[in-house]
């Protein structure tokens, strides 16, 4: 359900940061920025589990403690930094339309998502997920493909 935001974000990161000749390139950027963190996530892993013994659980739990050891220190390490400097805007609008965003009014919360949710896009998009997902984790198995809807 949150991958439509995630996909959405560097839109409006573009939108209130940058100007109308670099939003192209700076929404191009973050999403690419998506997969390339996906790519990382699949690649990472290598380097500390490695194929061992199947005999040896011990020594495949303590490759696995590690790599999830190594993981959260190193988000830990970047998101720091990140919650300390990065602010919500910058202190000028660099465009007419994120000076029209920063004084658009605000939906609430809720009233946002039940007008997310009755729209028949995000449950296109919903369904497409589930599915791309049950095919990473599904291996023709009908009941993780059925609970990946519900």
């Amino acid at each position: 359900m949150g991958n439509p935001f995630v996909q959405t974000i560097g839109a409006k990161i573009a939108a209130i940061w940058f100007g109308d000749h670099e939003r192209a390139l700076a929404t191009t950027i973050t999403s690419i920025a998506s997969v390339m963190g996906v790519m990382f996530g699949f690649v990472f892993p290598v380097f500390f589990v490695q194929d061992s013994d199947s005999d040896d659980i011990p020594k495949a739990k303590n490759l696995v403690w590690n790599y999830i050891l190594v993981q959260s220190i190193t988000i830990t390490v970047l998101t720091i930094p990140i919650l300390l400097l990065v602010k919500n805007e910058p202190p000028t609008p660099p465009s007419k339309s994120a000076k029209a965003i920063k004084k658009a009014k605000k939906l609430q919360i809720f009233k946002a998502v039940n007008k997310l949710l009755s729209q028949f896009n995000i449950w296109t998009l919903y369904m497409a997920y589930s599915l791309i997902f049950s095919v990473y984790i599904g291996k023709n198995n009908t009941r993780t493909l059925l609970t990946c809807f519900i």
